[in-house]
Formats: C-alpha cells, sequence, structure tokens
C-alpha cells in the first residue's frame, strides 16, 4: 500500500509530467529550430515542423525510456539528439548549421 502511495506521489510531483493513471508518463514540450520549418521526429515518428507547442510525449515503458530527437531541415544538418524521457527539457531550441 505504501508503495502504491509513494508511486502516486511520485507522478504527481514530477515536474512537466501529468499522471495519466500513472501508468503512462506523459510530458509535454516546446521544440523550436533556427531557421523554423524543420521537421521533427520522436523515436522515428514524424510529430510536426518547428516551431512546435505543447507536443505530448507518451511512453508506455516508463520513465527509463529513451527518446531519440531528430530535427531535420533541407539543406541543413541533421540534428540528432537522445534524453532519458524524464530528462526531455519543457522546451529545447535546436540551431542547425547549413550543409
Amino acid at each position: 500500500m505504501l508503495k502504491k502511495i509513494l508511486l502516486t506521489l511520485v507522478c504527481l510531483a514530477s515536474f512537466g509530467l501529468a499522471a495519466q493513471g500513472c501508468g503512462t508518463p506523459t510530458k509535454y514540450v516546446a521544440i523550436d529550430s533556427k531557421p523554423q520549418g524543420a521537421t521533427v521526429f520522436i523515436n522515428g515518428e514524424e510529430k510536426g515542423v518547428t516551431p512546435i507547442q505543447n507536443l505530448q510525449l507518451t511512453f508506455p515503458a516508463g520513465l527509463e525510456q529513451r527518446v531519440i530527437i531528430q530535427v531535420v531541415k533541407d539543406r541543413y544538418l541533421p540534428f540528432f539528439e537522445s534524453w532519458l524521457f524524464l530528462e526531455v527539457p519543457r522546451q529545447k531550441k535546436y540551431i542547425l548549421q547549413e550543409n
């Protein structure tokens, strides 16, 4: 019982996380790029074009799940970054370099 209460408190107290039954960790992030108009992929799935506000990240596998963020724009070098789900920042701006 104590373990269940602690788990619920951790779910509710974690910054940037919304408790959806406390079984599926969810986080909302904003992703931008310079220049804007870059395509964002999360773990290989296209999520939209920058700037993106309130992008919902949900990982049923839990907080230890790796999140791979890829930001791609024609004539620019692609940007790859890997985070643990819990460590993904709430806001991130990627500066792309010309190819």
